[in-house]
């Protein structure tokens, strides 16, 4: 191993959004998504910029709701998509993601809506370290083949040459709040921890917790978001300056070409 003078580099994001029913989170990443691509690929057609994302979808086909869409915010238009049923087992996810690779190509975006479903949902990971429990007779034995698994599952994501954005439901609790124009107590739901192994967060390059009013704050980041305290809605602005941001480092390929000499 070689020690070497370090650039920062420009490569792909691996971005994560958690919150709990409502809080935005499919549409925050299209939103997202699409600033992205629209500063990668200026001088695609909107319908080809659309092109260029990709939406794996376990929540039930909730996410065909969000296509062709001109009452919202930002209009949306048709990106491609793909759905996965029960059981979420790792392997349909493995499949999936890698034919939206394909399709999306280099530097394109898929979004795994939601990445809770593979571990904590029928035929999840979860499931699986419960099988191998009951066949081994040894819950530390099992953790250590379920934990394989998941780590294959993640390091796949992350080592995609897509901008990969994942989306995970949160645990909810409710708590009581001032309604304001009545002055009374009443219950509002609050987004707790994602559902997802307990460190997972931290897999990815940025990560934001979003609430009921699409309000995202930031859990991880390594990009700007911290030095400017992001506490905003997700749209498309931000996506085009994340990759103004990436833009400011050495490309891949020089890199690689200094290697080699």
């Amino acid at each position: 191993m070689a020690i070497e003078k370090v650039s920062r580099v420009n490569t792909v994001l691996r971005i994560a959004l958690t919150g709990p029913t409502n809080a935005g989170k499919t549409y925050s990443a299209l939103r997202l998504a699409y600033g992205i691509v629209k500063k990668l690929f200026p001088d695609l057609s909107e319908e080809d910029l659309w092109l260029k994302i990709c939406l794996i979808d376990s929540e039930h086909e909730r996410g065909r709701a969000y296509a062709n869409r001109d009452d919202l915010p930002l209009p949306t238009g048709s990106f491609l998509y793909s759905s996965i049923d029960s059981p979420y087992t790792p392997e349909k996810y493995i499949a999936a993601f890698k034919e939206a690779e394909t399709a999306v190509g280099e530097k394109g975006i898929v979004i795994i809506d939601s990445l809770s479903h593979v571990w904590a949902y029928t035929g999840g990971v979860l499931d699986i370290h419960q099988d191998i429990s009951k066949r081994t007779k040894n819950s530390y034995v099992a953790w250590n083949e379920a934990s394989k698994i998941q780590n294959s599952i993640i390091d796949y994501i992350m080592e995609s040459s897509c901008y990969v954005i994942c989306t995970m439901r949160s645990k909810m609790e409710y708590v009581l709040e001032t309604d304001a124009s009545t002055g009374k107590s009443v219950p509002s739901k609050v987004g707790l921890k994602p559902i997802q192994r307990d460190d997972l967060e931290y897999e990815f390059d940025i990560t934001l917790q979003l609430d009921k009013n699409h309000i995202a704050t930031i859990i991880k980041d390594i990009t700007f978001l911290n030095n400017i305290n992001f506490n905003d809605i997700v749209s498309e602005e931000l996506g085009k300056s994340l990759i103004e941001w990436m833009n400011k480092g050495v490309s891949v390929a020089n890199i690689n070409k200094q290697k080699k000499r």
